[in-house]
């Protein structure tokens, strides 16, 4: 093989690496000779309100299979996104938001983030949203959107996050499932400069009598439009933010307690809804955090949708350490601004499927430009040799991960540090270990 297509691994990375081999393999049988001890000093990379005592309890008898961890201990993941930030980091940047315009641009910081989240927190309650109903999330990829899920974390309130672009009868059926108090939506979406009528999909769908759990519709102006309203039922989100105190603390929830809901595409059949709560999104983002060694000096670009399994994760991360996140609305927007997008910010962390990333190193290759970030990691797809090589030669990653998680898991449970090429005879990256283990 040409010494071209060989790329060694950048002195930054070695340096921040969290582990070599012979310290994996002493984690590695901690965990197999101790797994209490080991998980106990794992669960430490978190903030907890009361600390656990009982690492977890499992039963796997035939007639009665039960796993829980943690489950005496009581945390909050607002708080660990938001509230420790405060004292040493509060003034630095948490969101960047770019709309469907590219001229359209906010920047948020981690006080003014916890500020808002506080405000519609106190605004969910004043709505009579509390600890264990279920609100419906069905926005555009906008900041309103992640103080929505934030807020109702904060609160214990469950969020279901909805794609904004499926149908009134697709989100009734997940409304339904899951006994919705609360929607949250918009006047319109706006994806590629088409507009999508969120808040009449809404209307539509509350039109199924058994979507009657729901009490109140709230809506953020995001194009102005004009929209039907229920004067007994509907209120702006903008003029519950005008009244609502800026002070919430955080709810003290059980490691256990569910946090959000997600549902499967329902390509075989109907979907099915998945809970997470509140400790395994925790731990699960702290490992995420440590194996990668991600820091509060990094950006991420968020390329996801706010629904997909991935989205929570990817926008939690970062936020649990600190780094700033870049949002953009989901238009189609090309290689070229997508690129310009990562070299303004100063992206140090990609995330994409391989063959977007692909399309991206297509143009900066066509362009004879090299993008350096620091990390790349790919899914939802095969990393084949052409991608692989492709990413690397226009990005130049210090670090490279393929990962796979199924959105049943709705997180990222398997990773493998992706090879410098494929082996002969080998058709793609694989998916790799436990993300405990990488």
């Amino acid at each position: 093989m040409s010494a071209a297509s060989l790329y060694p691994v950048h002195p930054e990375a070695v340096a921040r690496t969290f582990t070599d081999e012979a310290t994996y393999k002493t984690m590695y049988q901690q965990s197999v000779v101790n797994p209490d001890g080991f998980w106990r000093e794992q669960a430490q990379r978190i903030d907890w309100i009361k600390p656990f005592e009982k690492v977890k309890q499992t039963s796997f008898d035939d007639h009665h299979v039960d796993i829980k961890w943690f489950a005496d201990g009581t945390l909050n993941v607002s708080h660990n996104c938001l509230d420790r930030h405060l004292a040493e980091r509060g003034d630095q940047v948490a969101i960047i938001w770019e709309g469907d315009d590219p001229a359209d641009h906010q920047e948020i910081t981690y006080r003014q983030l916890h500020e808002q989240v506080c405000k519609f927190a106190n605004a969910l309650r004043g709505q009579d949203v509390h600890r264990g109903d279920v609100v419906t999330i069905y926005m555009p990829m906008i900041p309103e959107a992640v103080v929505a899920m934030l807020a109702c974390t904060r609160i214990g309130a469950i969020h279901s996050v909805v794609f904004g672009g499926f149908s009134p009868e697709a989100l009734a059926g997940r409304i339904i499932d899951c006994k919705s108090k609360v929607v949250i939506t918009a006047d319109e979406g706006v994806r590629g400069g088409k507009r999508t009528p969120l808040k009449a999909n809404v209307d539509d769908a509350l039109t199924n009598p058994e979507t009657s759990s729901v009490q109140k519709i709230i809506v953020c102006k995001r194009t102005g439009a004009e929209i039907k309203w229920n004067q007994h039922r509907d209120v702006w989100y903008d003029d519950l933010m005008k009244v609502a105190g800026s002070t919430c603390a955080p709810k003290e929830m059980g490691a256990e307690d569910p946090l959000f809901i997600l549902y499967t595409s329902g390509s075989t059949g109907k979907p099915k809804g998945v809970a997470v709560s509140h400790g395994e999104i925790a731990m699960h983002c702290a490992a995420v955090i440590e194996r990668f060694g991600m820091r509060a000096e990094d950006c991420e670009l968020h390329f996801y949708s706010i629904n997909f399994d991935a989205a929570s994760e990817r926008l939690l991360a970062p936020l649990l350490c600190g780094a700033r996140v870049v949002l953009r609305a989901q238009g189609q927007w090309g290689a070229e601004e997508i690129c310009e997008l990562i070299r303004a910010e100063g992206v140090s962390i990609l995330g994409f499927t391989p063959s977007y990333g692909s399309q991206l190193a297509q143009w900066l290759e066509s362009q004879g430009r090299q993008l350096p970030v620091r990390m790349c990691i790919t899914g939802g797809e095969a990393l084949t040799g052409e991608h692989l090589q492709r990413i690397r030669q226009a990005f130049a990653p210090a670090s490279f991960f393929n990962a796979y998680g199924p959105t049943e898991t709705v997180v990222m449970p398997l990773a493998c540090l992706a090879p410098e090429r494929l082996e002969e005879g080998a058709a793609s990256v694989p998916i790799g270990l436990s993300l405990i283990h990488i």
